[in-house]
């Protein structure tokens, strides 16, 4: 039996295909955050980090040094109210979500 027809099965009743979901540490969250918004060429509100993942910006210091080295190096711009790439920091993209991994 092929994976997807394990899968149908599952759907029809049969026993098969399970569903996982995990949800995401505190420790994960800057750089699951930031995989996705530095990839937006207009940038993501700052406030929407809050709105998403529930925690208070001021209380994840490891994010606030992440994203002060990036801005110091140039790959951020400095917009207290924005999450964004400069143009260095999009061609170095791939570096500069690494900066947030944990």
């Amino acid at each position: 039996m092929t994976y997807v027809e394990h899968a149908l099965g599952a759907e029809r009743g049969a026993a098969g295909a399970t569903e996982v979901s995990e949800g995401v540490s505190i420790d994960a969250l800057p750089f699951e955050f930031m995989l996705n918004a530095l990839r937006l060429v207009d940038g993501v509100p700052s406030g929407r980090w809050q709105a998403t993942t529930g925690v208070p910006i001021g209380h994840h210091p490891f994010l606030l040094d992440r994203l002060g080295q990036a801005q110091v190096r140039g790959l951020l711009v400095s917009d207290p109210g924005l999450f964004r790439c400069t143009p260095r920091g999009f061609e170095l993209l791939n570096e500069v979500q690494s900066l947030f991994l944990k």
